[in-house]
């Protein structure tokens, strides 16, 4: 008995952590500042925790807005999906296009790419104004919250 204890305790500290994004379901989780419904994978966002907790967002603004509000102070990396499909990447690295044209879930029309290039081919017909992750966290302030 003692010996099962000790293997689903070690099995749980070695897979209960994360070093990396979680899964997100489309149309199954639920957005962990909003609660509303995943339902488009071109916009979620997600947060991984110090302690290896990955928090679930519809919205990189429902994101921001968690951790402007102090609700998630534990932020080891915050996650956005790439607008085109390629996954989550990190929101440090990715560039984000206040859009005219594309429509998000939460209304800010923020989406993020891996690259500039990737933004100005995606979103040809307009102009595109990229910005980072610092600027499109004034942003949500700003203008969403």
């Amino acid at each position: 008995m003692k010996s099962l204890f000790i293997l689903v305790l070690s099995a749980f500290i070695l897979f209960g952590c994360s070093d990396g994004p979680g899964e997100i379901v489309t149309g199954f989780d639920n957005c962990d500042n909003c609660r509303m419904k995943i339902n488009n994978d071109r916009f979620y966002a997600g947060i991984l925790t110090t302690k290896g907790k990955f928090l679930k967002y519809d919205s990189i603004e429902c994101a921001v807005a968690s951790i402007l509000e102090g609700t998630v102070k534990d932020v080891k990396t915050v996650y956005v999906a790439d607008f085109n499909g390629s996954g989550l990447i990190d929101a440090e690295t990715a560039v984000f296009v206040k859009s005219t044209k594309v429509k998000s879930p939460m209304g800010l029309n923020a989406p993020a790419f891996i690259n500039e290039s990737d933004a100005v081919k995606t979103l040809k017909d307009e102009t595109v104004n990229p910005v980072n992750f610092s600027k499109l966290k004034e942003i949500v302030k700003t203008e969403w919250m």
